[in-house]
């Protein structure tokens, strides 16, 4: 049979190591990543792609901060409702609200994981490391004030009640990550 063999550019290592590492990054070394990584997704929503599992691992690094997003194997095309399918998608710890929750979602979700890195990277650890769903969407919800009817207008109104059963005492968390 047919065979396609990719060849591409050696990488040094991966976001997730530098994070890891000793190696200390001024903010202008964070920046210029984001900054990176902002165009490299800009580029892949304007071509109809989202990438659907950004994380530090699957961004690769060079000495000299440049970087490029790798694994594509959850990517997928925006349809004409601009909904992604609903399966599997993004490492747990930089999936968004509405991706936990099962509702639909778009590009947005690659914008919510870069916000968790860009945190990480600032931190030198995880934001909302999850130790499954549940505790994740809890995690998010004691980052935050109290969720208001309005800001959870996007999960209609049985997910709505279901999520204030499960967490009804919501308060405002003290810690800031910055």
């Amino acid at each position: 049979k047919n065979k396609i063999y990719l060849v591409f550019e050696f990488m040094e290592t991966d976001l997730s190591k530098i994070i890891s590492s000793k190696q200390p990054l001024l903010v202008e070394h964070v920046l210029y990543l984001v900054v990176q990584i902002l165009n490299g997704l800009n580029a892949l929503h304007c071509s109809g792609i989202i990438h659907r599992d950004l994380k530090p691992a699957n961004i690769l690094v060079n000495t000299d901060c440049k970087l490029k997003l790798a694994d594509f194997g959850l990517s997928c095309g925006i349809d004409e409702n601009n909904v992604t399918p609903p399966e599997y998608v993004v490492t747990r710890w930089y999936r968004p609200p509405e991706i936990l929750l099962e509702c639909s979602s778009n590009q947005k979700i690659d914008i919510w994981s870069l916000g968790c890195i860009f945190v990480e990277l600032i931190n030198r650890k995880p934001l909302f490391p999850g130790s499954d769903s549940l505790n994740q969407i809890k995690k998010i919800l004691e980052f935050y004030i109290e969720i208001k009817d309005s800001d959870a207008s996007f999960l209609g109104e049985e997910k709505y009640k279901k999520l204030k059963t499960m967490f009804p005492k919501l308060e405002k968390n003290n810690k800031h990550f910055l």
